[in-house]
């Protein structure tokens, strides 16, 4: 539970400094992770009422441009959250 709480307090945090209101922030991860109804997920992240799964935590930090406490977000992590991204669109493609 105690990393639950520092996500949430982290994906806070970045959503402050870079000055992304929880609405731009949802319309950012829908289009960064190619989901839909992200919107009341970010209000729930962000009052520690929901988990982060990792893809989420590594689309915050892309479009915040906030490291993860302890962490450094590189390139090569960018590269990860956009082929993930891809994988997955790709995956809703084939069930429709």
């Amino acid at each position: 539970m105690k990393y639950e709480a520092a996500l949430s307090a982290w994906a806070k945090d970045a959503l402050e400094r870079a000055n992304i209101s929880q609405s731009e922030a949802a319309d950012l991860l829908s289009a960064e992770l190619s989901r839909y109804n992200v919107r009341m997920k970010v209000n729930r992240m962000v009052l520690n009422k929901r988990t982060i799964s990792g893809l989420e935590v590594l689309a915050l930090a892309k479009i915040t441009d906030q490291a993860l406490p302890g962490f450094q977000l590189t390139a090569q992590a960018r590269s990860l959250t956009n082929k993930l991204a891809v994988l997955e669109s790709s995956e809703l493609q084939m069930l429709e």
